[in-house]
């Protein structure tokens, strides 16, 4: 049986950014520049190489520079502008849950990974048909949700990404513990919608945790990626690129 592909993806490109500093003051942090390249548009490059052909961009903070960008670039035809709740991204899917029929990929657009690791997020939904989270080891400083590997690839969602951020005790470093790293695809049926209503300060996984504790959320480990969240981050990935190219990215930075 022929692989299904996902033809939608949902970007998140409404953040303020606080943790760039001075980079992120007048620049909506999606459209900061590695190698003369903004963030996002290396995101939808990728997403497009998995079989993406249609995108949602959730917009917020900035909206304005989001939408000039779209407007002027190769991706108009095939991007859609939402403007999202500032203080709840799950709340903004809410909003789409029309538009949301079929399964689709969620990416941050400040994260970078390369297409073997979205054909490996891919290959599991096709195998198990529930949602699927790329998820990074509890080793690496993260503020996503924090999760637990289970058994036959099945994760747990134990704290939702604000939370998560604000607690970081060294149990998080246990071999069965990671963190979502904002990457994946989610199967709308298993959407806790009324949680993204009355959650207050809710992201996208908030959205998942009720399925998760049902068995019904698998991870996928993501071996390289790209993670701008930190001055020190966007530094370091503009020095690679200038030594390697942008050919090199994403990797571990």
């Amino acid at each position: 049986m022929k692989a299904a592909r996902i033809s939608r993806a949902v970007v998140l490109a409404g953040g303020k950014g606080r943790r760039l500093g001075a980079l992120a003051k007048d620049t909506q942090k999606c459209l900061l520049p590695i190698g003369g390249v903004p963030l996002i548009e290396l995101v939808l490059s990728t997403l497009w190489r998995v079989g993406v052909r249609e995108f949602l961009i959730l917009t917020g903070h900035l909206e304005h520079q989001v939408r000039t960008y779209v407007a002027e670039s190769s991706w108009s035809s095939t991007c859609s502008l939402v403007v999202g709740d500032a203080h709840s991204t799950a709340a903004s899917l809410a909003k789409l849950r029309d538009r949301l029929g079929e399964p689709f990929f969620f990416a941050h657009g400040n994260v970078l990974v390369q297409p073997p690791q979205l054909w490996k997020i891919l290959d599991i939904w096709n195998r198990k048909g529930l949602s699927v989270l790329g998820t990074v080891p509890s080793s690496h400083d993260l503020t996503h949700a924090l999760v637990r590997h289970e058994e036959e690839q099945r994760i747990r969602i134990l704290k939702a990404c604000h939370e998560a951020g604000q607690d970081k005790k060294p149990v998080h470093r246990l071999p069965n513990l990671g963190f979502s790293l904002g990457v994946g695809i989610i199967e709308p049926r298993v959407l806790s919608w009324r949680s993204a209503m009355h959650q207050g300060r809710a992201m996208v996984e908030e959205l998942l945790k009720v399925s998760s504790e049902q068995g019904m959320v698998y991870g996928a480990t993501v071996d390289d990626f790209v993670h701008i969240e930190t001055e020190a981050d966007y530094w370091r990935c503009v020095e690679t690129v200038a030594r390697d190219g942008v050919s090199s990215l994403p990797m571990t930075v």
